[in-house]
């Protein structure tokens, strides 16, 4: 499922979307997430 479906489905549902970010260990930005 993208992302957009996901938000519209959540939304439709009454449910809060989590979202798992993931990176590597050479992405800094990826690390402070």
């Amino acid at each position: 499922m993208d992302f957009d479906k996901a938000k519209e489905t959540a939304r439709s549902e009454g449910k809060d979307l989590l979202i798992n970010f993931t990176g590597s260990d050479w992405c800094g930005w990826c690390q402070r997430l």
